[in-house]
């Protein structure tokens, strides 16, 4: 059995700033990267971090939504991501966002709402 790093009995919005980054690291990022594996086998090699949290995430705390993450429009993101790129509209609905949601929804605590603008920054 491995080590339950990141507090994974207490939700994300639960924990303590060592708890998150544990958390990250045992189970949001190989999550979060075998997702996006089935989608492209480019992020086998190539999804870090830097992939949501922008090209120096240490730099701005890994502060979310990244600057470097694609902005949407404010108003309808869904439907301007599905007319620009279906294929990703339907893999970030279908996959990310739900995935993302029950990570951050485990355990005993207040759960996290995920949307769009979660990681992405909205446009002004």
């Amino acid at each position: 059995p491995g080590i339950d790093l990141g507090a994974p009995e207490v939700t994300w919005a639960s924990k303590n700033t060592e708890q998150k980054f544990g958390f990250m690291a045992a189970r949001v990022h190989p999550g979060m990267q075998e997702l996006f594996v089935e989608y492209d086998d480019y992020y086998a090699e190539e999804f870090t971090c830097g992939t949501c949290h922008g090209r120096e995430p240490e730099l701005v705390d890994y502060r979310m939504p990244s600057d470097d993450v694609a902005s949407l429009p404010r108003e309808n993101p869904i439907g301007a991501t599905m007319e620009d790129d279906p294929d990703m509209g339907n893999f970030m609905m279908g996959k990310v966002l739900p995935g993302l949601q029950t990570m951050f929804s485990e355990g005993h605590g207040n759960a996290t709402k995920v949307s769009c603008f979660t990681c992405h920054p909205a446009e002004d």
